[in-house]
């Protein structure tokens, strides 16, 4: 049984879930909040990316029972985040049925967000879903170096903590931005420590 898999609290809230929220909502509106699970923020795009399905964020937003799951992170209301008890949830849920959505749903992700110039999310996303060679990809076309001297240090150190470590050797390029912000970043500190010797 599923609620094997989940123990205390988590059962609890699980049971909760299932009976009083889940059961009552159409199955397609189950399984975009099962599919998108996997993803800190949504909008419409990436539902409709990570889905395959335009209608999907449409019901998602007009579901009464959702009203209160379904939370809003800006005015404009463009962007939306699952609660965390019910992202829980379903990320457990996933787990222990069937990962693959998870990787599938980072994956899309990537993409749309690397379609839409947001290139932290596109990597992250690409590292989530196993996809070493996309986000070492995705980090190398802003241009390191160049990122790096003109303001993006702290962009490029947010995209190189993406990146498992211990796979950095694999992608000379990628070492070479980090080790190019390193000597950066050291660069300025020195820079510091001798104005203040003055």
């Amino acid at each position: 049984s599923l609620m094997a898999g989940f123990s205390g609290h988590t059962a609890e809230v699980a049971e909760y879930l299932t009976e009083q929220v889940l059961s009552d909502l159409p199955l397609t509106a189950r399984r975009t909040l099962e599919t998108t699970a996997p993803l800190d923020t949504i909008c419409a795009g990436v539902v409709e990316a990570v889905t395959g399905t335009a209608a999907a964020w449409a019901e998602l937003i007009t579901l009464p029972a959702l009203a209160h799951l379904v939370v809003p992170l800006d005015d404009a209301r463009e962007w939306y985040r699952l609660h965390p008890l019910l992202t829980d949830y379903l990320r457990d849920r996933l787990r222990i049925q069937d990962p693959a959505v998870e990787r599938r749903c980072h994956a899309r992700a990537s993409v749309w967000f690397e379609e839409h110039g947001i290139t932290r999310d596109a990597v992250r996303h690409a590292a989530a879903a196993g996809d070493i060679d996309r986000a070492a990809t995705l980090i190398e076309a802003t241009g390191g170096w160049e990122l790096i001297l003109f303001g993006g240090a702290g962009l490029m150190r947010a995209l190189l903590a993406e990146m498992p470590s211990n796979r950095l050797a694999a992608y000379p390029r990628v070492e070479l931005f980090r080790a190019f912000l390193d000597a950066k970043e050291g660069a300025v500190l020195g820079d510091d420590s001798d104005l203040a010797a003055v």
